[in-house]
C-alpha cells in the first residue's frame, strides 16, 4: 500500500492547477489568504459564537494518528509522549505572509469566569512571537495546562517545565480533566499552504462519565454546521463500523457531502490480512454504488507518517512523498465553502445589525442626576405601583383575577355545605346526614338536660364535621392566590425595569424574598382563622333566628309526607341551627380569607 492512493477514482491530475507549485502563487493565493484572514478575524471578534462560520474539524478517536497528521500539516510539533493527549480543541490558522516562519499562540475561553474577562476573545499567551519550531511544543504544554487549571492566574503557566506540568496533570488537584476552552495556534510562513482547522480532543472510552460526555458534546457542537468540512482519522487496523467518530460524521452528514475521511498507519496491517486489505481497496476506491454504504464525495486518502522511532531520526511527514493532493484539496474545498459562504453570512450579519440597531433603539434615554438617586427613584415607583395595584387603584386585571378565584372558592367550600335528608337512602356519600344521624348523635350526647333540651354538643359535632372540609379549598385559594400574586410582581419588574437587568434581578430576587416570608405569615393567619371558626360556635348576627325559622320551614316543607314531623321537632331544629350557621360561617370566612390572602 503506498503512501497516497487515488481518491474517489479521480488522479491527483485532476487537480493539478491547485498544486503545490502553484497554490501559493497568483489570484487563487490571493484569494485564499484574504478569506483565511477574514475567517480568523471573525471568529477571533467571537462570531462564530453567533454565525455559522465555515470550518474544518478534525476529528478521531485516541491513537488514531491525528496527532501525527497534525504536524504532517502544520510542520509543527505538538506534545505525543506517552500519557499526553489533546485535551482541548486546538484552532490552528495557517498563513503564507511575512518572509520567515513565526508562530503565536493565544487562548480563547468558552464561558466562566475567563469568558467575562474577553468575552470569546482570544488572550495572548506566551511570547508575541515564536521563531523556533522546537520551542512550540513545549508552548503548547503551557497552553494547554493553562486552560486545564481551574485557577484564574493563567500567566503562571508560561514558565512551567514539560516535566511540572506532567507532574501538576498527573497530579489532578486544581486541573480538569478535559476543556472546552480553546488553544488558538496562527502559524506565517511564506511557504505554507493557506488553511485553518480546529483539532479536537480524540474520543476515549476508558475514562470517567463526565470526561467522555465533554468530548462527546464537544465533536457533537462542531460537526453539526452545515459549514463544517469533517475530517475523520481513523486507523486501517480498526474496523470503521466500530469508529465513533465515522458515528458522529454520518449523524451530521448522513449523504457524505461536507466529510473527508483520512485512513492512518497503513503499515499495521500485515501481509497475511488478505481480507482487511481488499475492504480498505474497495472503500479508497470510493465507488458511488448503492452497496457502498461507506461513499464519501470527496473520497478517502491514505496515508503513511513517521512512527516514534522515524521521529527521534529526524524523518519527519514532510519527507513523504505525494502529499500534494492531500495538501491541495482540503484548502480548495474550504476556501469554496467560504466563498459560498459569504453572501449568507453578509446577509446573517445585517439581519443580526438590524436586530441590535433595533434593541438600542429602545433603549430609554441616559439618565441625569445622580446615578443613586435615579435608582431610588425607580425602585420607589415600583414598590408605589405594586401598593396601588394591591388594593386595586391600578393594574385592574390582578384584583379582578384575584376576584374571581375568591368566587370559586365560595363555590368550593359551599360544596362541603351538610346536606340533610329525612331518611336513608343508602348512600355511601360521607356528607349526606339523615334524621336517624341526627337523633343518633342527639341521644348520644344528652345527659340530664331537661326534656326539649337539645345538647349543645350535638351542634358542636355536627359543625365540626363540615367546617373539616374547608382546609383542602382554602389552601388551594391560597396557592393560586400567591401565583397570581407572584406572576404579577414578575410582569410588574419587567415593565420598569427592563433597561437594567442587573437591577430587575436584584429587585426581583429580594421581592421575592420577602414574598415568601409574606407568604409564610399570611398562610399561619389563614390556618389560625381557619382553627378558630366554629371553637366554639358563636356569631353576633341578630337576623341569626329569622335565617334560622326559614331553614325550619324549608326542611318541614322538604321532609313533609316522608317523616313524622311532630316526632322529628328536636332533629329538624338542629339541622336548621346547623344549616343557618354554615350560611353565615361561609360568608365571614370568605372575608377573613380575603384579608388574610392580602397579607401576601
Amino acid at each position: 500500500m503506498t503512501s497516497q492512493l487515488s481518491v474517489g477514482g479521480q488522479p491527483p491530475g485532476a487537480f493539478r492547477s491547485l498544486g503545490r507549485d502553484t497554490i501559493s502563487d497568483g489570484e487563487y493565493a490571493r484569494k485564499c489568504r484574504a478569506l483565511m484572514k477574514l475567517l480568523r478575524d471573525l471568529r477571533n471578534l467571537g462570531a462564530h459564537t453567533v454565525f455559522d462560520l465555515p470550518k474544518i474539524v478534525v476529528i478521531g478517536s485516541q491513537s488514531a494518528g491525528k496527532s501525527s497528521l497534525i504536524e504532517a500539516v502544520t510542520g509543527i510539533t505538538v506534545p505525543r509522549d506517552s500519557g499526553t493527549c489533546t485535551r482541548c480543541p486546538m484552532e490552528c490558522t495557517m498563513t503564507s505572509l511575512g518572509t520567515s516562519w513565526t508562530c503565536t499562540i493565544s487562548l480563547r475561553y468558552e464561558g466562566g469566569i475567563e469568558d467575562a474577562r474577553g468575552g470569546s476573545r482570544p488572550q495572548r499567551f506566551g511570547p508575541a512571537d515564536i521563531t523556533n519550531k522546537r520551542d512550540v511544543e513545549l508552548w503548547l504544554r503551557r497552553a494547554q495546562a493553562a486552560v486545564l487549571s481551574t485557577d484564574t492566574d493563567k500567566a503562571q503557566w508560561e514558565t512551567k517545565s514539560a516535566d511540572e506540568i506532567k507532574q501538576a496533570i498527573r497530579a489532578g488537584a486544581g486541573m480538569r480533566m478535559f476543556t472546552e476552552d480553546t488553544i488558538v495556534v496562527d502559524i506565517q510562513d511564506k511557504d505554507v499552504t493557506d488553511l485553518s482547522f480546529v483539532d479536537l480532543p480524540g474520543l476515549i472510552q476508558n475514562s470517567d462519565e463526565q470526561s467522555i460526555e465533554l468530548i462527546k458534546s464537544l465533536v457533537r457542537r462542531h460537526v453539526a454546521g452545515e459549514n463544517t468540512l469533517i475530517l475523520v482519522t481513523m486507523p486501517v487496523s480498526d474496523d470503521i463500523q466500530n469508529q465513533g467518530s465515522v458515528v458522529f460524521a454520518k449523524e451530521a452528514d448522513p449523504d457524505g457531502r461536507r466529510t473527508i475521511s483520512v485512513l492512518t498507519k497503513p503499515d499495521m496491517l500485515g501481509p497475511g490480512a488478505t481480507g482487511a486489505h481488499q475492504f480498505w481497496k474497495q472503500t479508497l476506491e470510493n465507488q458511488n454504488t448503492p452497496t457502498n454504504a461507506n461513499y464519501l464525495r470527496h473520497g478517502y486518502y491514505c496515508v503513511r507518517l513517521p512512527d516514534d522511532k522515524q521521529r527521534q531520526r529526524g524523518y519527519t511527514a514532510q519527507n513523504l512523498p505525494n502529499l500534494d493532493y492531500f495538501d491541495t484539496t482540503k484548502p480548495a474545498l474550504l476556501v469554496r465553502l467560504m466563498e459560498t459562504n459569504l453572501p449568507q453570512l453578509r446577509t446573517a450579519v445585517e439581519d443580526a445589525l438590524r436586530e441590535c440597531n433595533n434593541r438600542l433603539g429602545k433603549l430609554p434615554p441616559l439618565p441625569k442626576g445622580e446615578p443613586l438617586t435615579n435608582i431610588m427613584m425607580l425602585i420607589t415607583t415600583f414598590l408605589d405601583d405594586l401598593s396601588s395595584a394591591s388594593v386595586g387603584d391600578s393594574h385592574k386585571p390582578l384584583a379582578q383575577d384575584c376576584r374571581r378565584r375568591y368566587n370559586r372558592l365560595r363555590e368550593d367550600i359551599e360544596e362541603a355545605c351538610p346536606e340533610f335528608r329525612p331518611k336513608d337512602d343508602n348512600t355511601d356519600d360521607e356528607d349526606v346526614i339523615n334524621i336517624s344521624d341526627v337523633r343518633q348523635i342527639i341521644q348520644n350526647c344528652t345527659a340530664w338536660e331537661l326534656p326539649g333540651i337539645v345538647p349543645y354538643e350535638t351542634y358542636k359535632i355536627l359543625i365540626d364535621r363540615f367546617l373539616r372540609g374547608w382546609d383542602e379549598p382554602v389552601q388551594a385559594c391560597f396557592d393560586d392566590v400567591f401565583r397570581i400574586f407572584s406572576a404579577f410582581i414578575d410582569k410588574l419588574s419587567g415593565a420598569h425595569f427592563s433597561s437594567y437587568h442587573n437591577l430587575k434581578t436584584f429587585v426581583l430576587s429580594h421581592a421575592r424574598s420577602e414574598l415568601e416570608k409574606s407568604k409564610s405569615e399570611a398562610l399561619g393567619s389563614v390556618r389560625k382563622l381557619l382553627s378558630l371558626e366554629g371553637r366554639p360556635p358563636f356569631t353576633q348576627r341578630s337576623d341569626f333566628s329569622s335565617k334560622q325559622d326559614h331553614w325550619t320551614r324549608e326542611y318541614r316543607r322538604t321532609f313533609f309526607g316522608r317523616m313524622d314531623i311532630v316526632k322529628s321537632r328536636d332533629e329538624v331544629h338542629v339541622m336548621a341551627t346547623v344549616r343557618t350557621y354554615f350560611q353565615f360561617a361561609l360568608e365571614a370566612s370568605i372575608w377573613t380569607s380575603r384579608n388574610a390572602f392580602l397579607g401576601i
